[in-house]
């Protein structure tokens, strides 16, 4: 295949991956600052109950159990706080290798070692799906042919 065809490929994974990189941390992002907010709340309204209100206690102590019922943090956050992390982080290394073997193709001469280590890198990458696994091939051919 020619070598620019392998580096369109590259970065058309490159920009893939790096959406998918940027989802996560939003995700991520979004969780944390939503267990933030639900703490803030619960702590202000816990605050709240302990001054004389003119509401109905009543009221008010059902909404503090609902809040409690929420359990936010171990039914949501901390079930998939982990593998986002580890998720995101793998991205991260495979955004970095699809840009260094980019990047070691486009020169007039290849960059042999960015361009080994970008391969061994996505080799070993635990998240290659279909596309990242039809580029491997051609990557493979662009190390034989620098050597």
């Amino acid at each position: 295949m020619p070598r620019q065809t392998v580096i369109e490929n590259l970065e058309n994974l490159f920009a893939t991956y790096n959406q998918r990189r940027r989802a996560t941390d939003a995700l991520l992002r979004g969780l944390k600052g939503a267990h933030n907010a639900l703490t803030k709340a619960d702590r202000a309204l816990t605050d709240y109950l302990d001054q004389d209100s003119t509401l109905d206690p009543a009221q008010l102590g059902q909404t503090q159990q609902t809040m409690a019922s929420i359990q936010f943090k171990d039914r949501v956050y901390d079930v998939v706080q982990n593998d986002l992390r580890r998720e995101s982080k793998t991205l991260a290394d495979q955004v970095k290798a699809l840009r260094d073997a980019s990047t070691a193709l486009q020169g007039e001469l290849v960059d042999l070692i960015k361009l080994d280590h970008a391969y061994q890198s996505l080799l070993e990458s635990p998240l290659a799906d279909a596309d990242l696994q039809a580029v491997l091939p051609d990557l493979a051919g662009e190390v034989e042919q620098a050597q």
